[in-house]
């Protein structure tokens, strides 16, 4: 239920593959699927952050009733459910461990139109090198204007995130 990796943007108009994409997207709801080797998972997403340093995001999974709810402000990253409800403080280590690769302020920067240094534009999509104890491997990130959606692909560990935005909404 961790799993948050990454959220999407807005176009315009139509770009070529080797422009990207100018995000904007601050509040909105939606919804995220999450693949991996040993599990499937979907869950409604709030999402609100007005600045990459500062925001929130609701995750809610109606199948099994859960409500993930993650804060930050700046490196300060706080975590509750509704089996934990008071907050609590959780490294982005311990994120990356749910697999993760985004720490929130670095999704939030990218939806906020404010790429991420580490970042790079390559063949229509954003590419960041990772590497752990695992070593290294490569995660893709590509936004679907039409479709309003962000993909992002760890395929050396079998993960996939489809963050779909369904509507924006007003602070």
């Amino acid at each position: 239920m961790l799993t948050l990796p990454l959220l999407a943007g807005c176009l315009k108009a139509p770009l070529p593959a080797d422009t990207p994409p100018q995000l904007h997207y601050p509040h909105f709801s939606g919804r995220l699927a999450v693949i991996e080797p040993q599990r499937r998972l979907q869950v409604a997403v709030q999402w609100d952050a007005e600045r990459a340093g500062e925001g929130f995001v609701r995750l809610s999974d109606a199948l099994t009733a859960t409500v993930v709810e993650l804060r930050w402000q700046n490196a300060r990253i706080e975590l509750r459910d509704n089996r934990a409800p008071q907050w609590r403080a959780v490294a982005a280590e311990q994120l990356a461990a749910h697999g993760i690769v985004l720490a929130p302020q670095e999704l939030a920067a990218l939806l906020l139109g404010q790429l991420p240094a580490d970042l790079r534009w390559q063949r229509g999509g954003w590419e960041r090198r990772l590497t752990d104890e695992y070593g290294e491997r490569l995660l893709r990130i590509e936004w679907d204007a039409q479709l309003q959606r962000l993909t992002l692909r760890d395929a050396q560990k079998g993960r996939m995130a489809i963050l779909t935005i369904d509507g924006t909404k007003a602070p």
